[in-house]
């Protein structure tokens, strides 16, 4: 697959993904879920930088970097305040799971898209690098997802989904400092 399709194809998906999770993370007032939501807003986000960066000069590719780094790190301001607004509710674990898998099966899709264009010389673009720790992290996650799903609806209790939560968005600030360093290093 070509760079440029692997990120049309995980932008139309991110989209996809980031409207479901939304008005999911609305309804069960789930942590995890709202963290996955915003992140799948930035990964759109990402991609279509990345998709912007393909034609660009060093000088804007270094700056649109700063720019995604940035975006990779929005889900943690997410995550503040959907542990406000939901404060004390328990989420629908079920829904938790069955919203996270959907969302799985998106960024696998996306990863290995992405993946298959990243196996050209150097790896592909600052922005396929992106895309790749955005999608690699994303599924990472939502398999902790799952497991919050499971757990609450096990036990009935909210932090499941309120660790799983914080530590979607802690991945996620390490992958925009990633990116940040690189950037940088252009």
């Amino acid at each position: 697959m070509t760079e440029r399709g692997a990120l049309v194809l995980a932008l139309a998906l991110n989209l996809a993904m980031a409207v479901a999770e939304i008005v999911a993370a609305i309804v069960t007032r789930s942590v995890a879920l709202m963290a996955d939501a915003v992140d799948f807003v930035e990964d759109s986000a990402v991609y279509a930088l990345a998709l912007a960066m393909r034609s660009s000069s060093g000088t804007a590719e270094r700056q649109m970097g700063h720019v995604v780094a940035a975006l990779m790190m929005l889900p943690g301001f997410g995550v503040l305040w959907q542990l406000w607004r939901g404060a004390g509710s328990v989420p629908a674990g079920g829904t938790i799971f069955a919203v996270s898998t959907l969302a799985l099966a998106a960024n696998l899709a996306s990863a290995a898209a992405i993946l298959s264009a990243r196996r050209g010389p150097g790896g592909g673009s600052l922005g396929l690098r992106a895309a790749w720790l955005s999608s690699r992290n994303d599924a990472l996650a939502n398999i902790a997802m799952m497991g919050a799903g499971a757990a609450v609806a096990a036990t009935g209790a909210r932090w499941p989904d309120v660790v799983v939560g914080l530590g979607v968005a802690a991945l996620h600030l390490s992958g925009g400092i990633a990116i940040l360093q690189a950037a940088r290093a252009r």
